[in-house]
């Protein structure tokens, strides 16, 4: 790393907005190929082209199929595999594994996710998440969304919130049971309330008795109400509902009030943009959206310089077919993650 260059940049050329130790981003270079597991999807190869050439002048190895293993093998610093989703998940892959060295975690996410490939951006495993990944995530979230083309939430493929089928995706139980939309549409109501009403949002808070905790206590009990009633009713409808069940004896609920918190849902339904001025800093949230970070130009550089790595082994070694090139990435990124973590993973 000591002998890394720095560029001079301007502002169309500055780097990634992740850790990025000795300017690395001015050098790397990723190769990217599809997986044919599942329902398909890709896997990110991230190399060092320094130490490609320094394990091309170091090889011992005769045999073009083990050198050029090996030439992988040394040469890779990160990896990623994505795979794409039974369900829509707002048209992202889901990561299926990653790992990376150097502290180079973020800038993996980055290069994935800032792919024009992957229409929809990526999100996170439906099971579970590590904690350093965890906290990837979660730094998305909470200090990139000007870095980001797209952050949605996602919706539950069995309790749906919205009429759009695309955003349905398997929720993580680890994370979160409930549809994320559900607690943050009925927190935007709150939040709605308080401004509006603030007479009856005192009500709502007295009845639910949890009013320390304000709008995002109260928008969980709300939304474990409606989740668990018996009837049919749209959220809006529940929301006014449980709103009326909560004032005093003798008091009514005011006509105009149900009408404009009736044309406020409609249009947060139909500008999900709306909402997100609404969504606070809840942890359990960031593993349930999809990002999409905006493209860099080092992100073009960085795959030219993996298009010209892939063509320089495929030279060197050339009874080498670009299948069996293909295939090596898969079982070096396979093997990269298992020395970083216990347990298997298929690929």
């Amino acid at each position: 790393m000591k002998h890394l260059r720095r560029y001079i940049r301007n502002a169309l050329l500055e780097a990634f907005n992740t850790p990025n130790p000795g300017n690395i981003h001015d050098r790397l270079a990723f190769i990217r190929i599809e997986h044919e597991n599942g329902n398909g999807g890709y896997v990110y190869a991230i190399l060092d082209p320094q130490m490609v050439e320094h394990a091309l002048s170091n090889l011992k190895h005769q045999h073009h199929g083990d050198a050029n293993a090996a030439v992988l093998n040394d040469s890779l610093v990160g990896m990623m595999r994505i795979d794409e989703m039974t369900f829509g998940c707002n048209d992202a892959y889901v990561v299926d594994s990653v790992a990376a060295d150097h502290g180079l975690g973020p800038t993996v996410y980055d290069i994935v996710s800032m792919d024009p490939k992957l229409i929809g951006g990526i999100i996170a495993d439906r099971r579970t998440v590590r904690p350093k990944s965890r906290r990837v995530w979660h730094y998305y979230y909470s200090n990139r969304r000007e870095d980001l083309e797209g952050l949605e939430p996602l919706d539950d493929v069995d309790s749906p919130v919205t009429d759009s089928d695309n955003d349905d995706c398997s929720l993580s139980a680890y994370h979160e049971q409930m549809t994320p939309l559900l607690p943050m549409f009925l927190f935007a109501s709150l939040v709605w309330l308080q401004e509006k009403y603030p007479k009856y949002y005192g009500f709502v808070e007295d009845a639910f008795s949890i009013g320390r905790l304000g709008p995002r206590g109260i928008s969980y009990e709300m939304a474990e109400q409606y989740q668990h009633e018996l009837i049919e009713r749209s959220i809006a409808r529940s929301f006014i509902s449980q709103v009326d069940g909560a004032l005093m004896e003798g008091d009514d609920l005011p006509a105009e009030l149900e009408s404009q918190y009736n044309e406020f849902a409609i249009r947060i339904q139909d500008e999900p943009d709306m909402l997100y001025k609404y969504i606070d800093d809840d942890p359990r949230m960031p593993m349930n959206f999809s990002y999409k970070v905006k493209i860099q130009p080092e992100w073009y550089q960085m795959q030219a310089r993996g298009e010209k790595i892939k063509n320089q082994l495929l030279d060197k070694f050339d009874t080498l077919t670009e299948d069996y090139f293909d295939n090596q990435i898969l079982w070096r990124t396979r093997d990269f993650f298992r020395e970083r973590y216990s347990g298997n993973i298929s690929i």
